[in-house]
């Protein structure tokens, strides 16, 4: 399976794990709201009926009073209590007593002697007089002779009462006792304010419903419930216990029930109140909601998984490029190109593979302009690239005419004009400057091949001498692939010589001389190497001073070497330099050479700019028929832009040579690491 489809397959299936939870909490927080909501519900009920009490047995007690303490009713009682007809006076007291329940809204009222017989009652006016002082409520009323309310119930009803004694003068003529029904008009109030319905029942002689706010067949069933279910039967006993909230089911709905003790005077309890909340009615409520999410979690799910497919096509479209070039590299392609854009890890994968591929192609076209160059030298100078042999002679005579005896020390004479010391053996001349001739040797000790720089007669004196002794303090701290290894320093017949690493190849002067400009690629490849060992030199504290292709050795694969450290110097010196101590190759010698002044690291980022434009385009910056033209022009014109000698130079190669060509050290390359850094950005 790709890796596109690995990728899809794990969208969708963390998309539909992702959707199932969503569905799968969401069903859960709907069914806590519900059941939350149902609670609320509940407990707004318990609390809509006590506040429903109180306001009742607040009303009850003003309407008591306010009626008892009228003189007019007073006598009427007095007299009623005291009439030789009694059932005479007693029709009186009811018709007024009647007047008085229809004025204030009452649903029943009766008036009582002070012993608590029955004078008159609104119910049942025609009834016979019957004794209510054993009554819960009656007793306390006239046991406190004043104002008492509560729960009450007389006959087949529920109230809440009020027992007001009358007042006669000193004497009590009497009792007034009012009340107002907990009936299905009350239930129904209290539902309409707390969303719950409510049932009230009585159990003072057998479980019975007094009102309710629930149809006949969810009636008959929560009835049935209490005479079957021991937990309901056990609740409804003890209604204020722990765990009053309970499950049942009435007409095929799941419902929460609360109960709460109706209490009568003396604290007992005597029925009990049910508040009832109907669960699916308020999961009714939410149930859209699950559908809704699935609905819209199988949509986003499908333009989830669109997106990404397109997505991780996208994704996958530079990681299927760098496939490809992978596997034409693997067949020797270096040629593909590889899109950089991005900071992910596929841009970064891709710029470190980008550089990969630049590199190889450098290394290849380095390595065929080699192959080419040996192709096309002349026959007697393939063994020996550059004018070298490539070993130590097999035969004495042969080594001694390969070297030019004008450049020895007259001193060595004989064997030691082939000889410096017991150790080294000179094999032939590989070139001479103005200043010393570097041949060719045998270390007999090691048994490998070395060169030796010496230093021409005539050009030797203290300073000269100090100066070497430097150079091999200096160069031999330095270890770098594109750095030139020097070994040790001696003396032969009053001359002084170094011992250097040997490289069979040619110098970049040389390469330069027969081919002019390199391709694009071998270049780039040999200016990073050159930057790499500049920036080597000059951590370990040394100026080279004389950067020029002369002074840079081509090994046969195209490694770069920066050599001849003869006139190098501590980078830390604070002298400045006298004009007899300016050092360098007029051509590529940076402005404050000339002027004498005292050189940095950006003295030699200067001339490795000449170098470069030398190197890619095949011209110089400055032009001049004599070194003194050359250096005129250097101090008192811009350089020649290398787009003049090659017209289709990249753009910002052309703006790393001129800015490593600037007059001014201050706008050059701070050191060779930062030049490195913006070659690296360019691709062969």
């Amino acid at each position: 399976m790709s890796l596109g489809a690995r990728l899809f397959l794990a969208f969708g299936l963390v998309l539909a794990l992702a959707v199932g939870g969503a569905m799968m909490v969401t069903l859960h927080v709907v069914r806590e709201v519900a059941s939350e909501a149902a609670d609320t519900s509940l407990s707004n009920s318990q609390s809509v009926q006590r506040y429903f009490r109180q306001f009742r047995a607040r009303q009850l007690e003003l309407v008591t009073e306010l009626v008892s303490s009228d003189p007019y009713f007073g006598s009427y009682v007095d007299e009623a209590v005291n009439a030789q007809d009694p059932e005479l006076a007693a029709r009186s007291v009811t018709d007024l007593l009647q007047t008085r329940r229809n004025e204030f809204g009452l649903d029943i009222a009766l008036v009582l002697d002070p012993e608590g017989r029955v004078l008159a009652r609104t119910d049942r006016p025609r009834a016979p007089s019957v004794d209510l002082s054993d009554d819960p409520l009656v007793a306390r009323g006239l046991e406190a002779l004043a104002p008492v309310s509560g729960l009450w119930t007389i006959g087949d009803g529920l109230y809440q009462a009020s027992v007001t004694p009358i007042a006669r003068g000193r004497t009590v003529a009497g009792f007034l006792v009012a009340g107002l029904g907990l009936d299905n008009s009350l239930a129904n109030d209290v539902k309409r304010v707390s969303g719950a319905d409510v049932a009230y029942l009585t159990t003072a002689d057998r479980l019975r419903v007094v009102a309710t706010t629930l149809d006949v067949p969810a009636t008959d069933r929560l009835m049935a419930g209490f005479g079957s279910d021991d937990a309901l039967s056990a609740a409804l006993e003890n209604p204020g216990g722990p765990g009053r909230t309970h499950r049942i089911e009435l007409s095929g709905d799941r419902w929460l029930m609360q109960l709460s003790p109706l209490i009568d005077a003396r604290g007992e309890t005597f029925g009990t109140t049910v508040a009832l909340t109907s669960l699916d009615r308020e999961l009714a409520a939410y149930q859209d909601i699950p559908l809704v999410v699935l609905v819209t979690g199988v949509v986003a799910v499908a333009v989830a998984l669109i997106l990404s497919y397109l997505i991780s096509q996208r994704i996958l479209r530079p990681v299927r490029r760098l496939t490809s070039a992978a596997e034409a590299a693997m067949d020797g392609n270096f040629r593909h190109e590889v899109p950089t854009a991005g900071g992910d890890e596929i841009g970064r994968l891709a710029r470190a593979f980008d550089s990969l591929l630049s590199s190889l192609r450098e290394k290849r076209d380095m390595e065929d302009y080699m192959a080419d160059m040996a192709r096309h030298m002349p026959e007697e100078s393939r063994t020996a690239p550059g004018g070298r042999t490539a070993g130590p002679s097999e035969d004495d005579d042969q080594a001694t005419r390969a070297l030019d005896r004008s450049q020895l020390p007259d001193a060595m004479s004989g064997s030691l004009r082939r000889h410096l010391g017991e150790r080294y053996e000179l094999l032939t001349e590989l070139g001479h400057g103005a200043m010393g001739v570097v041949f060719k040797a045998h270390d007999q000790k090691l048994d490998e091949i070395v060169a030796i720089k010496m230093l021409k007669p005539d050009s030797v004196d203290e300073q000269g001498l100090e100066r070497l002794k430097s150079e091999l303090k200096l160069a031999r701290r330095i270890t770098h692939p594109n750095v030139l290894r020097t070994y040790d320093f001696g003396e032969a017949g009053g001359a002084p010589y170094l011992s250097m690493e040997y490289v069979s190849g040619m110098t970049l002067r040389e390469l330069l001389d027969r081919r002019g400009k390199l391709p694009y690629g071998a270049a780039l490849r040999i200016a990073r190497q050159l930057c790499a060992g500049l920036q080597a030199v000059h951590e370990v504290g040394v100026l080279h001073r004389d950067i020029k292709p002369g002074n840079v050795m081509l090994e046969h694969r195209g490694n770069a070497k920066l050599m001849d450290f003869g006139i190098s110097a501590p980078a830390r010196s604070r002298e400045p330099a006298t004009s007899e101590e300016i050092s360098g190759t007029p051509h590529y010698m940076a402005p404050e050479q000339i002027q004498g002044g005292q050189p940095d690291a950006r003295t030699d980022i200067y001339s490795l700019g000449v170098v470069l434009e030398e190197l890619f385009t095949g011209g110089m910056p400055f032009e001049g028929g004599s070194v003194m033209e050359i250096a005129v022009a250097r101090l008192r014109q811009p350089p020649i832009p290398p787009s003049r000698h090659w017209d289709a130079i990249p753009e910002e190669l052309e703006r790393i040579i001129l800015r490593c060509l600037a007059f001014d050290p201050a706008e050059r390359y701070p050191d060779a690491e930062s030049l490195a850094r913006e070659l690296a950005e360019l691709r062969g």
